[in-house]
């Protein structure tokens, strides 16, 4: 009986061993993770992740306004669209000339960059 015992702790210790192993291997290449996870870039997202982290853009403008960036909130100027003067919106796409915002979760339309200014939390 105790041969029996024996020969199961010493494949259990084996089995784990063999487990810590490979999820070390796992762990240790986070880049490859990356890449596989993140799926490719659009021309108005976040290019550069740790820098959007940071408080930057996180993005190259083409041809864009810099401090706009999809994820940021931003405070409306003008009534329009149902949104009024102060209502804060988050933003879904940044275009050339425009920015396409959200309220609540709702998309509410098109704003030119003079229609909309970053909120404090943003900067």
């Amino acid at each position: 009986m105790d041969d029996l015992i024996t020969i199961i702790l010493l494949i259990a210790s084996i089995f784990v061993i063999i487990l810590f192993f490979k999820v070390w291997g796992m762990c240790n290449d986070v880049r490859a993770l990356r890449k596989e996870f993140v799926r490719e870039k659009k021309s108005n997202e976040i290019e550069d992740v740790d820098a959007w982290l940071e408080g930057g853009s996180g993005r190259k403008g083409e041809g864009t306004d810099e401090k706009f960036f999809v994820g940021a909130e931003v405070s409306s100027v003008v009534d329009k669209n149902g949104v009024h003067m102060g209502d804060v919106l988050k933003v879904t796409k940044v275009a050339k000339d425009y920015v396409v915002c959200s309220l609540e979760g709702k998309n509410v339309g098109k704003f030119s960059f003079d229609e909309v200014f970053l909120s404090v939390n943003n900067s």
